[in-house]
C-alpha cells in the first residue's frame, strides 16, 4: 500500500507508517526510553529495530482491517514520532488517539498540529462520530494537547494505570464531529 502524507504546514507533515520507518523510529524509542516507559509499556518491549519493524507490519495490518490507522511525525522529511488512531469502531464511529514524540522536537508545538491534523482525517476521512484521547492524570503535555483542541474531560478512570508501583487515574477526553 502506498503511503499516505498529509502536509501541514511548510516543514511538518503526519505519514502513514511504512516497514522503512522502523530503524528511525526505533532510534526515538531508544533515545527517550525511560520517559516513554513512564507512560507507554510497550517501550519496554521494542528493544530492537526488528521489534520496531514486528509492530509497523502488525500495524499495517489492523489498518488494512479498520482498526488502526497508524501514521509518523516527519519534521523535514525527518520521522520525529508516531500518532495513530486505534481501537476504531466503524459501528459506533469512535476511535481513541494516540501518540509520541521525540524530546528533542517537544515544545514546539508539532505534537498539537498533528494531533489536530489526524481529528481531522478521523473525522473527514473515516466518518467519526467521536474520538478519545486518554491521558495519565500526571502528564500534564499531553492533559495541555487535550485542552488546546477543544477536546472536553468526559471522565475520570480512578486509579486505573500503575506507573512505578503506583496507582495514577487516568483523564478520558472527546471531541464530537462538528
Amino acid at each position: 500500500m502506498e503511503p499516505k502524507t498529509y502536509q501541514i504546514n511548510e516543514k511538518l507533515s503526519i505519514r502513514t507508517i511504512q516497514e522503512s520507518d522502523a530503524e528511525d523510529l526505533f532510534q526515538l524509542v531508544e533515545h527517550d526510553r525511560q520517559e516513554l516507559t513512564k507512560w507507554m509499556p510497550w517501550a519496554a518491549q521494542t528493544k530492537t529495530a526488528k521489534d520496531e519493524l514486528r509492530f509497523i507490519k502488525y500495524a499495517l495490518k489492523q489498518m488494512n482491517n479498520s482498526r488502526l490507522l497508524p501514521m509518523c511525525i516527519l519534521y523535514n522529511n525527518q520521522v520525529i514520532g508516531n500518532l495513530d488512531l486505534h481501537e476504531i469502531d466503524p459501528e459506533n464511529k469512535n476511535a481513541k488517539i494516540g501518540y509520541w514524540l521525540g524530546s528533542q522536537f517537544q515544545g514546539q508545538g508539532s505534537m498539537t498540529k498533528s494531533v489536530k491534523e489526524l481529528i481531522s482525517i478521523g473525522f473527514n476521512e473515516l466518518h467519526l462520530h467521536k474520538i478519545i484521547l486518554e491521558a495519565d492524570s500526571t502528564n500534564q503535555k499531553s492533559i495541555n494537547i487535550a485542552l488546546k483542541l477543544n477536546m472536553k474531560q468526559e471522565a475520570t478512570l480512578k486509579q486505573q494505570l500503575l506507573v512505578d508501583e503506583e496507582y495514577h487515574d487516568l483523564l478520558s477526553f472527546c471531541l464530537f464531529e462538528q
